[in-house]
């Protein structure tokens, strides 16, 4: 039994040695390699976090509203032996295929060079001439149609940010709308109701609309825009269309749905300080890191601090908020410097904040405008009210005035008498020893 324990004994003690000679080198040799390893890993690690869980368009391709690349060489028999009449019906059902993302016989889709490009198709050249030209001019509504489409399950991917999903949430009501559409016209051919002539007329505002869309999609595509800079396209576009009634109002309610996310981060800000932004598309940005320059002992935090710790983001400023982009700024900063003196403080109730009004997108800005320079006023007030009641710093200004600046003494006229022969010196020769003595004896000798 004794042996036992002194065995036991023997190995805790051999346990909580210290690393000592080529043992202790070899463990430093570890850590470094484990933390290089560990290094190495956090790239992987991360994107398996951020992994989009919206990728069911790749992993599912023919769930998509977009066409499939597939390899199929089964080739039609030529219409050029079918009757006028037949044709025009057989080119009206491949054309409504092809308009829902879907091959046609007589005319198939090309496969896109990037997921941006446009999308182009074949015409079989065997089709009457008069309507192989009717349907060229229905073709460009299918390759807006899959620009939409491409878009729309990109921008559903959690990487482009709260904007961006808003913006495709939107723009796939339309896409709900157009099968429906779509859906009718096929009713009418199935009645024998629908010519190529019919459906170029049904399809103009349609066309105009998708016309509209993708090009919305290709300006943001081209820019790999998110946040603030998706909506500077949007409202660029809305004020590009402000003589086409439609296309504003088409524009007005894509960006109205596309900035909800960004007010809703926008009004956080103005009426509690707090920055919401998961995926950096937020024009406030918070700068955690710069806590550590607080000063840790009194528990204050200097000048420099504040305006380090929240600083704009300009690339994520929409264009319309360019003019009240530094009072939103103070409008979050101030608040946070409130609530860090109550913290100080130890106050038991924090400070009273005023009913969230809510913000809304309108085009010249009547609408949020006011609202940003309400919360403004009410930050800015708050804080003076806090300065000037509960840390009394008109006496303190007054108190300094006197006491430091000596405002009733003439001390500055003693100082420069008496330090007249130093200050005159080249700096490399001026002892600053001196100068202390010599200002303290003009602080003693001053009637102040």
């Amino acid at each position: 039994m004794e042996k036992k324990e002194k065995t036991v004994k023997e190995k805790k003690t051999t346990r909580s040695l210290p690393l000592s000679g080529s043992n202790a080198t070899s463990a430093v040799v570890d850590v470094s390699s484990i933390h290089s390893h560990l290094q190495k890993l956090i790239p992987e690690v991360e994107k398996k976090k951020t992994k989009d869980m919206s990728n069911w368009s790749y992993l599912r391709p023919y769930m998509s509203f977009d066409f499939v690349d597939d390899n199929s060489s089964v080739r039609p028999p030529p219409i050029s032996v079918i009757p006028w009449q037949s044709q025009e019906n057989i080119l009206l059902d491949d054309l409504l295929s092809v308009l829902e993302g879907f091959q046609g016989k007589y005319i198939v889709a090309q496969r896109v060079t990037s997921s941006y490009s446009p999308r182009t198709f074949i015409v079989a050249d065997s089709i009457e001439p008069t309507l192989r030209h009717l349907v060229q001019q229905i073709l460009p509504l299918a390759s807006d149609h899959s620009i939409v489409i491409r878009f729309i399950q990109e921008k559903r991917q959690l990487k482009w940010g709260r904007v961006n999903q808003a913006l495709a949430s939107a723009m796939n009501s339309f896409i709900s709308d157009y099968t429906v559409f779509i859906a009718q016209l096929e009713s009418l051919l199935r009645k024998n109701q629908l010519t190529l002539q019919n459906i170029w007329f049904y399809l103009q505002s349609t066309i105009q609309t998708f016309q509209v869309l993708a090009k919305i999609a290709n300006s943001i595509n081209e820019s790999e825009a998110i946040g603030g800079q998706t909506l500077t396209i949007l409202h660029e576009e809305t004020m590009h269309y402000i003589t086409d009634n439609n296309a504003q109002k088409l524009c007005m309610f894509l960006i109205g749905e596309a900035s909800i996310p960004y007010f809703e981060s926008l009004q956080r800000w103005l009426h509690k300080g707090i920055v919401f932004d998961p995926y950096m598309e937020f024009l406030i940005m918070d700068n955690v890191e710069e806590e550590a320059d607080a000063n840790k002992v009194t528990g204050l935090y200097s000048d420099s601090y504040w305006s380090k710790r929240y600083t704009i983001c300009n690339k994520n400023v929409p264009v319309f908020l360019n003019v009240v982009q530094e009072i939103i700024l103070r409008t979050g900063r101030y608040l946070n410097v409130v609530r860090q003196c109550s913290e100080t403080t130890r106050s038991s109730a924090d400070f009273a904040v005023p009913p969230v009004e809510k913000l809304v997108y309108t085009l010249h800005g009547e609408q949020y405008l006011p609202i940003i320079e309400k919360a403004y006023q009410f930050a800015s007030s708050t804080l003076l009210d806090l300065l000037l009641t509960k840390y009394d710093i008109i006496n303190r200004i007054k108190s300094l005035k006197r006491y430091f600046l000596m405002e009733q003494g003439d001390f500055i006229v003693q100082l420069l008498d008496l330090c007249e022969e130093e200050l005159v010196k080249p700096i490399s020769e001026v002892v600053p020893s001196r100068l202390q003595s010599l200002f303290e004896l003009a602080l003693r000798t001053s009637t102040g």
